[in-house]
């Protein structure tokens, strides 16, 4: 998972690292891309509630297990 220091901007690589998907609520837009071996680098695909979801679940568990690492009370 990755985070912007700016604002409220998260990415997720998924599927053993060969797509990025990211969350970007300051332009509200979600992106994804092909970053494997199976497509062209850097290939737009289409964004698939699957897709949305497996990736929600990766970005909430990795901020609530940071959260907890540094002892952050929860929202």
């Amino acid at each position: 998972m990755v985070a912007a220091s700016y604002g409220s901007v998260y990415g997720a690589i998924l599927e053993n690292g060969t797509r990025l998907y990211v969350a970007d609520a300051m332009e509200r837009r979600e992106l994804a891309f092909n970053i494997g071996d199976a497509a062209t680098p850097g290939d737009a695909i289409e964004v698939t509630p699957e897709l949305r979801r497996t990736a929600a679940q990766v970005i909430e568990y990795t901020v609530q297990s940071i959260a907890r690492a540094y002892q952050l009370p929860p929202r």
